[in-house]
């Protein structure tokens, strides 16, 4: 349900946000209803459920979140376009000061964008954006030799010596050309990469919010673009990054550093150049691919890098912090009865079931709200309280507290009995219970509650 939520109702609030996301909050509150009662209908969750459960629960963030990452995320990609006709004006941020002197005009995009960049720490590297290039023209292109024979192999249960004779038995088909082996690591230290050869070591340090997969793409730059300033006519690439050669031999292609990597490479051979790229398995100890791995570490000793990285990385570091933030605000939100079962955020859990009707009545313990427990809000009626114990009824109490059911605990929840562990009902309705949902539905149905969830 929240897929169909997501590609029918959100898509078309999605549509244009970058542009109507400028009107007044209180203009734009208005969508919050649609947004939400989505969310609500695909949960199946009781109306007088928290918004805030709704977003958590649901995994999806608010409509205002949602406008600001997708005027981010555009501007972003706008920045790897120079060509693009509305560039100069979604880069402009030459007022930004007159606007921070009259905070009640709306300023324009490129401004509101800077600002949410710079809030959530991301506007620092507005700058290392890499430009997107020109892709050739189909008919010219050529694919290039990618060999990732060495697959066949499975690393974990080959030993080492045969992966090396394997290795060495392949190499011997590329006697005549100079081998480059490349590598790109990642640490909490910094992201780098480096290209060496038997002649020469290459490396740089990226900038700290690069990917992986970046840093292998600009070894094997590193590594086309000495080829090309010393015309070495025959080359052979060994890299131990099977998405970057998968990237490579794929044409179409987003990626800016794949595309300046096709380009050069189409270009050296209608030079005459003759260059492969083969796969090797990392760590199986390959003199060449393990230097690699070990300059690569020691560029990171290096100054802090200021090469140009994708967009895409940007957008990665992004959504990262959207969620850190979002996190901190759900830590204060400890009066929420989720929050008690679900302190982190994090994906929906699929159930391992497909019943429609359990997944609804998971969902309202989860939250707190039933019809039992909060039905007197929408029939103007006092809380209900339990009779035994004379307090408010709750979601907790009856499936933890209230002693007239105690009996049906120790039955349908015989392990936390068994093994002495304390009552908690993230054991028995958390992302990862102790107890089987199925014995929580028995227990409801025990005690004549579960029609009346």
């Amino acid at each position: 349900m929240l897929k169909v939520h997501k590609s029918v109702v959100r898509s078309v609030l999605d549509y244009g946000c970058i542009v109507y996301g400028s009107a007044r909050p209180s203009t734009l509150k208005m969508l919050d209803t649609v947004h939400n009662s989505g969310i609500r209908l695909s949960l199946g969750a009781f109306r007088t459920s928290p918004i805030e459960s709704l977003y958590v629960e649901s995994d999806e963030p608010s409509l205002e979140i949602r406008r600001q990452y997708l005027s981010m995320q555009h501007v972003l990609r706008n920045k790897a376009y120079p060509g693009n006709p509305s560039f100069s004006c979604l880069q402009d941020i030459r007022y930004e000061r007159i606007f921070a002197n009259k905070p009640n005009v709306i300023p324009p995009l490129s401004i509101r964008a800077q600002r949410l960049l710079e809030c959530y720490g991301v506007g620092e590297y507005k700058c290392h954006v890499m430009e997107m290039g020109q892709a050739p023209p189909p008919w010219t292109y050529i694919k290039p030799h990618c060999d990732i024979s060495l697959k066949r192999y499975d690393k974990r249960n080959t030993p080492q010596i045969v992966l090396q004779q394997e290795f060495e038995s392949l190499r011997e088909n590329f006697g005549h050309h100079r081998a480059f082996f490349t590598d790109g690591t990642k640490s909490n230290r910094g992201v780098a990469c480096a290209a060496v050869s038997d002649e020469d070591i290459l490396k740089i340090r990226l900038p700290d919010v690069a990917t992986v997969f970046t840093a292998e793409l600009h070894a094997i730059l590193l590594a086309l673009e000495h080829i090309y300033d010393k015309c070495v006519m025959s080359s052979v690439i060994y890299t131990d990054s099977m998405s970057s050669l998968h990237a490579i031999a794929s044409f179409r292609t987003k990626h800016p550093l794949v595309l300046r990597i096709s380009t050069l490479v189409n270009e050296l051979y209608r030079k005459g150049f003759s260059i492969k790229f083969v796969w090797v398995p990392s760590h199986v100890g390959i003199s060449g691919n393990e230097l690699a791995d070990r300059t690569a570490a020691e560029a990171l000793l290096c100054g802090t890098g200021h090469q140009k990285i994708p967009q895409q990385d940007l957008q990665k570091l992004l959504k990262r912090a959207i969620v850190r933030k979002w996190q901190s605000f759900w830590e204060t939100q400890t009066r929420n009865k989720l929050h008690l079962i679900k302190p982190e955020l994090g994906t929906v859990r699929k159930a391992a079931h497909q019943d429609r009707l359990r997944d609804v009545v998971r969902t309202r313990l989860r939250i707190g709200h039933t019809y039992f427990t909060h039905g007197f809000l929408l029939r103007g009626e006092d809380p209900p309280e339990c009779v035994t114990c004379c307090c408010q009824l709750t979601v907790i109490h009856l499936l933890l507290v209230c002693p007239d059911f105690q009996s049906q605990r120790q039955l349908y929840f015989k392990p936390l009995y068994e093994y002495h562990i304390p009552l908690h009902p993230i054991l028995l309705l958390g992302d990862e219970p102790l107890i089987d949902f199925n014995n929580v539905v028995k227990f409801l149905s025990s005690i004549g509650i579960l029609g009346f969830v």
